[in-house]
Formats: C-alpha cells, structure tokens, sequence
C-alpha cells in the first residue's frame, strides 16, 4: 500500500468513525496500542505527529502505516 493510499484510507476510516462507524475489533485495538506508545513521543503534538505531519488518529487506524521512529 503506497502511502497516499495508507492517508487516504485513514482519513476515510477517521471520517466514517466521525459518523458512526465502528471499525473491526482488531482495527481498534491496533490503533490503541499505537496511541499509546504515541503518548509518550516527545513529536507527538495533541494528535499531530512532528516529524511526518500525519493526524495520529487516522494514520493508527492503518495497520500497514508504520511510526517514523519506528517504534510501532
């Protein structure tokens, strides 16, 4: 999955949340996983990452995203 691909699916997974949308259990509990390891990033700002510019809430929710730092 190219990465226009992986921000145009997060945003759309993101959106459709926004709306009602529950995504599949083990989409959600990846995405959390990641958040939390975010939370103690230094380059986290609010749900913004520092270094790649991505909205951490959409760019968790793809499970071929990966962290600038590599840390998930």
């Amino acid at each position: 999955m190219t990465k226009i691909e992986q921000i145009f699916w997060g945003w759309a997974k993101y959106s459709f949340m926004t709306l009602g949308y529950k995504p599949k259990p083990e989409e959600w509990h990846l995405a959390e996983e990641r958040l939390y390891i975010c939370d103690e990033c230094p380059y986290r700002e609010v749900n913004k990452c520092k270094i790649c510019g991505c909205n951490l809430a959409a760019k968790t929710l793809v499970k071929e995203a990966k962290c600038p730092r590599n840390k998930w």
